[in-house]
């Protein structure tokens, strides 16, 4: 039933061109007046059944004439040819209407009034130029009817009007009506026209708005991206300024704590009572490496317990390993740490102890203290929550200036012991040479003691000579 009435609604609706719209409107316009033609020759024929005196002939031969003028052009208009669907159609009714005007009555029949039926419908579907011509068509069939007339071929009925009045007075309505149509019809057309370039225009306004619609919205959306973008840099800007003014600022304090310190335990104090607190860091080690052994020298928040070792070796534990590969160590309370790694990492120091309790050190980091490639000391720290990228940054700016005053102490201490040693044997030298002037005194002394005795030698030894030379002139003699 269903499949049945949707087959009948296709049959009874016009054809739908979706790229023509005039051609929609010709196919619906055209479907009307078909169905309409036939549906009045159905009620025609009807009404013929109850009149007796119609021949039934002629009204069967008028209803299969309008059968085929109407079930042609609708077979070509549902086929897609609708303007030629539609002349087929006005030009079997102009036929037709010929053919009756022949047979009952020419130009002065009721039949020839109903060529402007035909110059109508033309108006409705066609343009101006099919209007015209079945106007003009129209004129033609009545002069060709009048002289039909005038050579008695046409038999006319005697109360009708005179042949020349019919034929002028029909001819003067064909004209005025054709003209009307034509008006009507361009006034129509253009009014279509009008609307269609109204609507295209709307419709482009439309696309205009709705791109310049987009285009608003994009720029705002890209106004908005660009402002968080802006805001988010200037935040980042601003972030990254009090970074690195917190960073400054904690190096210049470093700094000056570590001016003036003598030796290297003041200093490791002082170095871990800076950082410690500015890390955040609960406990801290400092180690200072001498020869092949890592020292303690100095500590934050912890005391070694009783018997702790407070010497690594090289390689010995994280702290040695730390020295011994020169690269940090992080060690955090998802991984064992074994009991002599570490000072503060073992498994009875990796607590800080208060007088509120006792609490666990989650994150400890072991840094080695380097001066070019040689590693001066080892430094680590305990923290209950994980160290930052920018703690570990000011760790690492940190420890490079610790490594220099390291070193400048350690020379230092080093020139002083040089110093004190060359004191001690320059006071030694002093000594000797006070020895060595007193044994040159003695020695000078010695030496004129010698020079008097040589002289008084030497005078008893020309006496000698003279007693000598005397004994031998006596002997002489």
């Amino acid at each position: 039933m269903v499949n049945t009435w949707d087959k009948l609604r296709r049959l009874l609706s016009p054809p739908i061109f979706e790229d023509n719209e005039e051609k929609t409107r010709i196919a619906g316009l055209l479907n009307i007046i078909l169905w309409s033609v036939l549906l009045l020759e159905i009620l025609r024929s009807l009404s013929f059944i109850f009149i007796p005196e119609v021949d039934l002939t002629v009204s069967l031969a008028a209803t299969v004439s309008v059968l085929i003028i109407t079930g042609i052009p609708f077979y070509m208009m549902h086929t897609g040819r609708v303007h030629a669907a539609t002349r087929i159609f006005l030009s079997l009714t102009w036929i037709s209407i010929t053919g009756i005007n022949i047979m009952y009555g020419g130009v002065r029949g009721a039949g020839y009034v109903i060529y402007i039926e035909v110059i109508v419908v033309a108006g409705l579907l066609l343009g101006e130029r099919d209007i015209l011509n079945f106007a003009i068509s129209g004129v033609v069939n009545g002069l060709g009817l009048f002289l039909l007339e005038r050579q008695n071929i046409i038999t006319p009925n005697p109360s009708m009007l005179r042949m020349e009045v019919a034929f002028g007075i029909v001819s003067q309505v064909f004209i005025t009506v054709t003209v009307l149509i034509i008006l009507y019809h361009r006034s129509f057309t253009q009014a279509i026209e009008r609307m269609r370039r109204n609507e295209l225009a709307l419709t482009q306004s439309n696309r205009e708005l709705a791109a310049m619609q987009a285009s608003l919205e994009a720029q705002v959306a890209e106004r908005t991206r660009n402002a968080e973008a802006a805001r988010a840099a200037a935040e980042a800007a601003h972030q990254s300024l009090e970074t690195q003014m917190w960073q400054v600022t904690g190096l210049a304090q470093l700094s000056d704590v570590m001016r003036n310190k003598q030796n290297i335990l003041t200093l490791a104090t002082a170095v871990l009572e800076q950082i410690c607190p500015y890390l955040d860091a609960q406990v801290g080690v400092l180690y200072i490496r001498e020869e092949n052994s890592l020292v303690l020298a100095g500590t934050y928040a912890y005391q070694p317990p009783e018997g702790k070792t407070l010497r690594f070796a090289v390689g010995e534990g994280v702290v040695g390993q730390v020295a011994a590969e020169g690269i940090p160590h992080y060690l955090n309370r998802t991984m064992p740490i074994p009991a002599s790694d570490a000072m503060i990492g073992t498994e009875t120091t990796d607590k800080l102890v208060s007088s509120f309790g006792t609490i666990t050190l989650n994150h400890i980091v072991l840094y080695p203290i380097l001066h070019g490639e040689t590693v001066m000391g080892v430094i680590e720290f305990g923290r209950l929550t994980r160290f930052t990228e920018v703690h570990i940054q000011l760790l690492e700016q940190a420890l490079e200036r610790v490594a220099v005053v390291i070193n400048t102490v350690q020379t230092n201490e080093r020139i002083q012991t040089l110093f004190q040693e060359t004191q001690r044997q320059a006071e030694g030298l002093q000594m000797q040479e006070e020895e060595l002037r007193a044994a040159n005194e003695e020695l000078e002394a010695q030496t004129e003691s010698l020079r008097i005795s040589e002289a008084q030698l030497r005078e008893k030894q020309i006496e000698l000579e003279a007693l000598n030379a005397e004994l031998r002139r006596q002997v002489s003699e």
